[in-house]
């Protein structure tokens, strides 16, 4: 993945024990999120990707977006 990207999508961490274990990015243009990039590592605890997308959502919303895509189409 390239950092230049990311600095410019919406960025959702997961954190345990003071440690980002994940993270998922998202294109956030006009009324629209696209779920881009998702990783994690192996030591993520159950549901850390889930609980992205879910605070993602919320946070989409909060925001005015109108449309939430779980898949993006690369540029």
């Amino acid at each position: 993945f390239d950092a230049g990207l990311l600095r410019r999508q919406r960025v959702l961490l997961a954190w345990s024990s003071g440690s980002i274990v994940a993270f998922a990015s998202f294109h956030a243009i006009g009324r629209e999120w696209a779920l881009d990039l998702m990783r994690h590592s192996s030591g993520a605890p159950d549901g850390a990707m889930h609980r992205l997308i879910a605070e993602a959502a919320v946070l989409a919303r909060g925001e005015g977006a109108e449309c939430l895509s779980l898949a993006a189409i690369p540029e």
